[in-house]
């Protein structure tokens, strides 16, 4: 659990009662059963009215200077829903109830409060939220839809500069031993000569296996410390990022030695029904612990929301809610 206050919001307290009513406004108003991601997206803006102060300030805290851990972790953003859908059995796109795109109106105006949502194309259909769900066969896979083993630690998408800046994922249905485990890059102690290894442009990273691409193509050379010292960034994949030279046993050692650094920086939290957490992927890596999967519609289920923080670069994209 995190132990730093900075870090947690709980908004059980109250304050929330304008955005439920404002959803259940919405939910009456429109069809959200057939309303396209980018209608979606529009939608959930005007969520921010109701939004409680509580978390506008906290998000501009994060935006703007960061928290203990560099995420922000809000309770009770929604309600627990007795009549919410099953648990979906697959990652890629599926009609969703009403209860349950109420749900997404949330996470996109939360994380609109970050910046612009967006999704890759290539990523489970190109769907501007993505179910986080145990998928039968994928078990041991290091995607969304794995289970049983232990999910390394990893940034979204480490292969692409134009990945996420912030990602949230929203708990619909939690498991007790599945744990979201979180590290700072600030947090890390590392010895001068990794750290200054880390910092070079002597990495690669190919594309997990959640993207559908034909062929990796020439990768980038990328460090995976980057930025001022006083608030580095990171870029790290332990599955899929090496030295770009096969033969660099500086490289290997000081990915090794950034892996050990990690761990013993890192944080735990057992996401609950109704829990948002935010993470700077810019500044913070992340894993999830192993669990047993049911496959019974009450699995674990999380949605996942990413956000470009930077208008300018949107605007480069060509406004795309799904890029290329």
């Amino acid at each position: 659990m995190f132990q730093i206050i900075d870090d947690v919001v709980d908004l059980t307290c109250g304050g929330i009662d304008e955005l439920r009513q404002r959803l259940a406004d919405l939910g009456h108003s429109y069809d959200l059963t057939a309303m396209p991601d980018k209608e979606t997206v529009e939608l959930s803006s005007t969520l921010v009215k109701a939004m409680p102060l509580t978390v506008i300030q906290s998000i501009r805290r994060l935006l703007h200077g960061g928290t203990a851990h560099d995420v922000l972790l809000l309770r009770n953003v929604v309600p627990s829903a007795p009549e919410l859908e099953p648990t979906p059995a697959s990652l890629y796109p599926l009609p969703r109830h009403t209860e349950t795109r109420l749900r997404e109106l949330v996470l996109l105006g939360v994380m609109g409060l970050l910046g612009e949502p967006f999704t890759f194309a290539s990523l489970y259909g190109g769907r501007i939220v993505q179910d986080v769900v145990p998928v039968r066969g994928a078990e041991d896979e290091q995607t969304s839809g794995g289970s049983k083993a232990f999910l390394e630690w990893h940034v979204e998408d480490a292969f692409s500069p134009d990945r996420c800046d912030y990602f949230g994922l929203l708990c619909l249905r939690g498991e007790e031993t599945a744990a979201t485990r979180i590290a700072a890059v600030k947090n890390l102690q590392l010895g001068e000569r990794h750290r200054a290894v880390l910092r070079e442009n002597r990495f690669v990273i190919v594309p997990d296996i959640g993207h559908t691409l034909e062929g990796t193509g020439p990768r980038t050379l990328t460090p995976v410390i980057s930025g001022p010292a006083p608030d580095p960034e990171i870029c790290f994949d332990s599955v899929y990022m090496t030295p770009s030279d096969e033969r660099d046993s500086d490289g290997r050692e000081a990915l090794e030695g950034a892996a050990s650094a990690i761990v013993r920086a890192s944080a735990d939290h057992t996401l609950k029904p109704g829990d948002l957490l935010i993470v700077d992927n810019r500044r913070v890596v992340h894993a999830r612990t192993p669990f047993n999967p049911r496959f019974d519609g009450t699995d674990r289920w999380l949605m996942r929301a990413m956000v470009c923080s930077s208008p300018l670069q949107h605007r480069r994209r060509g406004g795309a809610r799904a890029i290329t």
